[in-house]
């Protein structure tokens, strides 16, 4: 049997306590997809454009380029928050008091929201719900991926994301069901909606463990082998498993340190570490700058831009409810198939469905428009099975032991960066080229492509610290599949581990980790 497929072995080893604390951490990404969602259909809702936007020559309320640009855009310095305080958050709190601190600043989000007629304000809100999101995105899935048996890493990690997905699609349903109604209030509803995950998450959180890794990072090993206990399928030998998985996650955080990672922010651009860094930092670009995002902020205004404002919402939520129906298959084909593979396909096709959306954009057929709404919704689908997925399973993945959460930190910084780019850019190059802005981002898919063939290493089945040792060895990306390493690493006691580290230039050049199954 391979060892890095996902099959029924591999799911042997999960326990309904590990989908619990997967689940806790996936009701966090539902506010994401509730709010992105929320967003993107006021800006079509003529009861919220009533009171935050602005009347043109005829009367009709509605956001000029200005403010569209600078409201769907300004929410990205809350989320630059997040990624900001979430890693030492995590390191000196834990992953508990973290989630309590972000839903804070959702219920305030949503409070200042409520409470406003004015745009500036409301804009506030959208800020200090990001801040909320940008914690969770980065505590969320490096979480996951400490907890979860390594064959299942991208099936768990991207529950996260179906949950994203399920909060779009009810937030989407919500917007069409509110879309007839005449009361003036009518756009508070989805506010309210959006409060109730963070009341869920608040109840459920007392009932999680932390990380296994976190508790050894701080030198509470008991307490690590009782989490990891939790998490691990019932067996006959289970405290000793869980003091065998537990000891090598202390050696690799150990022999982390010995080469010099003391997890300071300047160790991300030293030595391979550098390397990684820039991986994941690339893999969220991508994820913002082939389109996802500019569909995401501006699906309802772009359709509505055709002369299809009535049916915005059911376009939109079919291309939800596709998201969600794909998302659990691509986290086994992730598992199943490789990192690689699974981006290189799903990312062509999504390109191929904006070279359409390009090529028929300046037609106002009946036919071409069709096919354009047709491909918008296709790109969607392909795109979140792609980058949109690929960058959460594999940044959490990428950063080695000690630096895994300022990895994923400074990535996301750089998701929002994008993220902030895309959005705020979006609205004057639809003023000005149309709908030939998906050409734009098909150049920029097109690019994706290659970087990923060149680049984007396989990280399947991989243990975190055997990927330490894989990236310490400096191999092509293409090289990370196939690659044996024999003998010594897991039965080496650390002592020796650490003196070969003190004593050999090339440190773990000459470092291996036994495997005992071969690989396919």
């Amino acid at each position: 049997m391979p060892a890095i497929a996902t099959d029924r072995a591999a799911f042997r080893q999960v326990t309904p306590y590990l989908v619990y604390c997967v689940a806790v951490m996936a009701l966090g990404e539902t506010i994401f997809g509730l709010d992105g969602s929320a967003f993107a259909s006021f800006q079509i809702l003529p009861s919220w454009l009533n009171v935050f936007g602005e009347p043109n020559a005829r009367g009709v309320y509605s956001l000029s380029t200005d403010r569209r640009s600078l409201m769907t855009s300004i929410q990205w310095v809350g989320k630059l928050a997040g990624t900001v305080i979430v890693e030492p958050l995590v390191h000196r709190c834990g992953y508990k008091i973290c989630l309590y601190v972000a839903m804070s600043f959702h219920f305030v989000g949503c409070i200042l929201e409520i409470a406003t007629h004015d745009w500036r304000v409301f804009s506030v809100g959208r800020v200090f719900h990001y801040v909320c999101i940008g914690v969770i995105e980065n505590a969320g899935p490096t979480y996951i991926v400490e907890a979860s048996p390594a064959p299942l890493r991208a099936f768990f990690v991207v529950l996260i994301f179906f949950a994203q997905a399920l909060g779009g699609v009810i937030m989407n349903c919500v917007f069409q069901g509110i879309s007839t109604m005449n009361s003036p209030i009518s756009w508070y509803i989805p506010i309210f909606v959006a409060i109730v995950p963070g009341i869920m998450v608040c109840v459920m959180t007392p009932f999680i463990v932390e990380s296994p890794r976190l508790l050894v990072s701080w030198g509470r090993k008991e307490d690590a082998v009782k989490a990891t206990m939790r998490l691990r399928k019932t067996q006959a030998d289970l405290r000793e498993s869980a003091i065998v998985e537990v000891d090598e996650m202390d050696k690799g955080i150990k022999a982390q340190e010995a080469l010099g990672s003391q997890a300071g922010w300047a160790d991300l651009f030293k030595g391979n570490n550098a390397r990684r860094t820039t991986i994941a930092c690339v893999v969220f670009f991508f994820n913002q700058w082939t389109g996802q995002q500019f569909v995401t902020s501006y699906g309802p205004t772009f359709y509505a831009s055709y002369g299809l404002g009535s049916l915005a919402f059911t376009y939109t939520i079919i291309g939800r409810v596709l998201n969600l129906i794909f998302s659990m298959p691509v986290a086994f084909l992730y598992d199943r198939y490789g990192r690689r593979p699974c981006v290189l396909v799903f990312v062509s096709i999504a390109t191929i469905w904006l070279i359409l959306v390009g090529a028929l954009g300046g037609s106002t057929s009946a036919s071409s428009v069709n096919v354009v709404v047709a491909s918008i919704i296709l790109f969607t689908t392909f795109t979140a099975m792609g980058w949109s997925k690929a960058c959460w399973i594999v940044g959490p993945e990428i950063g080695s032991v000690v630096l895994r959460k300022k990895t994923m930190a400074f990535a996301t910084f750089w998701d929002v960066i994008a993220a902030f780019g895309v959005t705020y850019s979006s609205p004057y190059m639809l003023a000005a080229i149309g709908n030939k802005v998906g050409y734009v981002f098909t150049a920029i898919s097109v690019l994706s492509i290659v970087w990923a063939a060149l680049f984007l290493p396989e990280t399947r089945g991989r243990s975190l610290e055997e990927l330490d040792l894989m990236f310490e060895k400096k191999l092509w990306a293409w090289q990370f599949k196939r690659y044996e390493v024999t003998a010594t690493e897991s039965g080496m006691p650390l002592d020796e581990v650490i003196g070969e580290f003190a004593d050999d230039d090339k440190k773990l050049d000459t470092l291996h980790v036994e495997r005992t199954e071969a690989r396919v």
